[in-house]
């Protein structure tokens, strides 16, 4: 898969908004509103959202078996990292507003990441779940998104093409809300 930074006008259709999206969880014995929230839940006081959604009282502790539904979009996720592989002639990073510096291979790059090449340069990352994304010569290309959902183990990967061209070898998704995108501004 190959995608370009060279800029086309044409217009972006309307999204639609999308219904909200639930996932389910099967408690154990001793399981709490409380704890489940604490663990998978982006803010433990989110129990209360369980409770209302669910229609189960906040009990001390619930027996094994009961089905609850979790909204996917307050799990709480794990931010991942992605490792250089390769790397060839001007190639660099930077986070933030901090200056450009050389990439090295095995660096670890993670949200919030800049890559850049040069001329006849090259760099070559490795996602958690294998898939490699290759930025060619003159490239730059942001690290936006890089998590794990803790919950689905559903990964989420967004990367902004800013500059250049990228090539990628994705992995087939595992899990049904696996997400893999590089934007561009074509």
């Amino acid at each position: 898969m190959q995608a370009s930074a060279q800029a086309s006008r044409a217009p972006k259709p309307r999204a639609k908004a999308a219904a909200p999206a639930y996932v389910s969880y099967l408690t154990h014995e001793g399981d709490t509103l409380y704890e489940i929230a604490g663990r998978y839940m982006r803010d433990p006081s989110d129990w209360a959202v369980l409770s209302r959604l669910n229609h189960v009282p906040a009990p001390r502790r619930m027996p094994a078996g009961i089905a609850l539904l979790l909204p996917a979009d307050k799990l709480k996720q794990e931010q991942e990292s992605a490792r250089v592989i390769a790397t060839s002639g001007p190639a660099e990073h930077a986070f933030g507003k901090n200056p450009y510096v050389p990439l090295a291979e095995g660096t670890k790059l993670g949200e919030g990441d800049r890559v850049r090449t040069g001329d006849n340069g090259f760099v070559t990352l490795e996602l958690p779940d294998g898939s490699h994304v290759t930025v060619g010569q003159n490239g730059l290309l942001d690290i936006g998104t890089l998590r794990r959902t803790t919950l689905t183990g559903a990964g989420d990967r967004l990367l902004e093409l800013r500059n250049g061209e990228v090539e990628s070898q994705v992995t087939h998704a595992t899990k049904k809300d696996d997400r893999f995108q590089i934007r561009s501004p074509s």
